[in-house]
């Protein structure tokens, strides 16, 4: 019998200091302001993402807190959607079941 490990990501609320510049993998950076990113998670509203310039290619990116990606929904808000789907709970469910938890997923159209 197999046994399963589910680890649902864990969201930070503040950004660690990024190591390698997305763009042309420059490691020294400047820090230019606190951007507020809005989030869909069954915790957080919204949380503090960190705008950055490169300066070897002087392009700006945003590092994003751990457990929040460039998406709208966090990590943990997708990874318990997809348990719950892979339980054979429909999509309607599902998005009825996270709106009770106070998420706003919402059921795709289709």
């Amino acid at each position: 019998m197999r046994t399963y490990n589910l680890r649902i990501p864990v969201v930070n609320t503040s950004p660690a200091p990024p190591t390698r510049c997305p763009f042309c993998g420059g490691g020294f950076f400047k820090a230019l302001q606190v951007c507020p990113k809005p989030l869909r998670d069954l915790e957080y509203e919204e949380v503090e993402a960190m705008r950055y310039r490169c300066l070897r290619c002087r392009r700006t990116f945003r590092a994003c807190p751990a457990g929040v990606s460039r998406a709208h929904h966090s990590d943990a808000l997708r990874a318990v959607s997809v348990v719950l789907y892979l339980l054979g709970i429909g999509y309607g469910v599902v998005a009825f079941f996270l709106a009770l938890l106070g998420s706003t997923l919402k059921k795709p159209i289709g």
